[in-house]
């Protein structure tokens, strides 16, 4: 919390943290929940109950959602349906979700009952809501027993998508896999990559024999692959849920786009929260006022502090004087609207 204190960009390090936090829960790789409670209670007393909202809202939904996972064992042995696998859902609100951007995947055909039995039982407890699955951060642990020792891979639901595939077929071909997974192809060919790296999957012409190339290191739609029967690791337990070199990529641009747009709701309902309390400033004055409000938050840039006045101009929540044009009147409101004041406690 020391080096916490000294960062300029508290907004661009909260909504990294989300991600991560939100991570963490999802996977279950979080120490404790006292540590995770414990980190939030000392950015909010160094910033503020807003600063904190929405991660203490992704701790209530986790704490939540271990309730709902009871209730949801409990439906199924009442409606005589046995989960043969140990399903596990995590239900988030999408106000407190922080990722936006989502991938398309078919839930695997082993998967496919426990989804439904779970989807059933949730619209039926909350009829005004509707689920949507992130297969970005979903994951399972599969047992692989091809070979002579049983390995428990624990893999995201790409990789299992594409691994349970090879339940019912031996071989198949890049444009195959795509059909059959519904994965988009430049997110597939990431996920064969990996799992060529942790050669759980090879080449069958590699297989035969042939020798690995660099044109033929190259994944075509009509690229042969199989398991790799010879497949042999120290370890039993093996995590292959690596993140994705464009995942990480995009998941860095959206946090760049989300701060920064964050950052103009934030000044603008800034601006229009001091100019309805001091009605009238000039250009400099308020200027300083912003400044000074949101170091705690970040160090906005003055031209950015310009170009929200301008916006509040435009929209007619505040206006120049006659007289002195570098003079900011506040134009009474009934209400400031809803959009400024969500964007700024988020």
């Amino acid at each position: 919390m020391i080096l916490f204190k000294y960062l300029g960009d508290k907004d661009v390090f909260q909504t990294v943290f989300a991600k991560l936090h939100a991570k963490r829960l999802v996977n279950e790789t979080y120490i404790s929940d006292y540590a995770e409670k414990c980190m939030i209670s000392k950015m909010k007393q160094a910033c503020s109950m807003e600063y904190t909202l929405r991660l203490e809202r992704l701790c209530k939904d986790a704490s939540i959602s271990k309730d709902l996972n009871a209730e949801f064992k409990i439906y199924a042995e009442s409606i005589a349906e046995r989960v043969k696998l140990d399903f596990r859902a995590v239900v988030m609100t999408s106000a407190s979700w922080p990722f936006k951007e989502k991938s398309t995947c078919g839930i695997p055909a082993d998967l496919q009952h426990s989804a439904e039995l779970f989807f059933a039982f949730y619209c039926g407890k909350h009829k005004d809501r509707t689920l949507t699955w992130f297969h970005d951060v979903s994951w399972g642990e599969l047992a692989m027993d091809c070979t002579t020792t049983t390995y428990t891979l624990r893999a995201s639901m790409f990789q299992m998508a594409v691994l349970l595939q090879f339940n019912s077929e031996l071989n198949f071909t890049v444009q195959q896999l795509h059909e059959s997974t519904g994965i988009a192809m430049d997110t597939l060919l990431m996920v064969l990559h990996s799992l060529l790296k942790f050669r759980l999957l090879v080449r069958v012409e590699e297989r035969s024999g042939g020798t690995s190339t660099q044109a033929a290191l190259r994944l075509e739609p009509d690229t042969l692959l199989c398991v790799n029967d010879q497949y042999c690791n120290k370890k039993v337990h093996v995590n292959i849920n690596v993140p994705l070199k464009a995942e990480v990529q995009a998941q860095q641009e959206s946090t760049n786009k989300s701060a920064l747009e964050c950052r103009r709701m934030c000044i603008q309902a800034t601006i229009v929260r001091i100019m309805k309390a001091r009605k009238s400033l000039k250009h400099e004055e308020l200027v300083a006022e912003v400044l000074s409000q949101l170091s705690l938050r970040f160090q906005p840039d003055v031209l950015m502090i310009k170009a929200g006045i301008d916006v509040l101009l435009d929209k007619e929540y505040i206006e120049r004087a006659q007289e002195e044009p570098d003079v900011y009147n506040y134009v009474a409101l009934n209400s400031v609207p809803n959009h400024l004041t969500a964007k700024f406690l988020l």
